[in-house]
């Protein structure tokens, strides 16, 4: 699932993606997952309160996660498989 955007970071290449479009994808996706009883990972708890903290996982583009938020991703779905 997705987690939420760099807003800041992509007003400079004038797309329309919002972290609200971003946050509705992701509430389906979660969805999808709980209905077909699949484990997912909720990205948007896990990287939005890096939001709230300022604690920037985003390359320059404001959407692809650079060195930093692959580590806290990888960390995560490491615990998902060794508790699965």
């Amino acid at each position: 699932m997705p987690p939420p955007i760099s807003e800041h970071k992509l007003e400079e290449h004038r797309t329309a993606l919002t972290n609200e479009i971003m946050k509705n994808y992701h509430d389906a996706a979660k969805q999808v997952c709980i209905d077909q009883k699949v484990e997912f990972i909720d990205s948007w708890n896990i990287f939005g309160g890096m939001i709230d903290q300022n604690n920037d996982y985003h390359v320059e583009d404001g959407i692809h996660m650079n060195d930093h938020g692959y580590e806290v991703l990888t960390d995560k779905l490491n615990k998902l498989i060794r508790n699965t």
